[in-house]
């Protein structure tokens, strides 16, 4: 019986000169289903349709809110006169002394607004559907 060999914290010698960058999430791994248990799924073609797109506007928010440090860094690298690169407004400083109006905090705040936008867009034609199918009567 040979003693078990303690597992290193830096992994294998096999591991460490790979590439350690996260991979970016598949747009089809999640649907709404999963980010909101509970919506119905009985919903017509018209609004099956509206679903898909507000889906795909919140994987594509949720998605730039990821990526979101990563992509301010890379384009305030740019040159100042890059047409990817658009004029930022004057500094803002907090009491800390820190800069409130970055570029990341500006974009964070755009794609929260977007995401919440969409997820409430969601909820408003998923209850407009529940309360349409509760009104109908049942017949008997």
């Amino acid at each position: 019986d040979k003693p078990r060999k303690r597992k290193s914290r830096w992994g294998a010698s096999a591991d460490r000169g790979r590439d350690e960058t996260p991979k970016p999430l598949s747009t089809n791994s999640t649907s709404v289903l999963d980010i909101l248990p509970g919506l119905p799924t009985n919903l017509n073609s018209e609004q099956n349709q509206k679903l898909k797109e507000l889906q795909k506007l919140l994987r594509e928010a949720n998605q730039k809110l990821e990526n979101l440090e990563v992509e301010a860094a890379r384009v305030d690298a740019l040159p100042n006169d890059h047409p990817d690169r658009s004029p930022s407004p004057p500094p803002v400083y907090g009491v800390d002394g820190k800069r409130k109006n970055t570029r990341a905090f500006r974009w964070k705040e755009r794609y929260t607004a977007q995401r919440q936008d969409t997820l409430e867009q969601i909820l408003s034609l998923t209850t407009s559907n529940a309360s349409a199918t509760s009104s109908i009567a049942p017949s008997l």
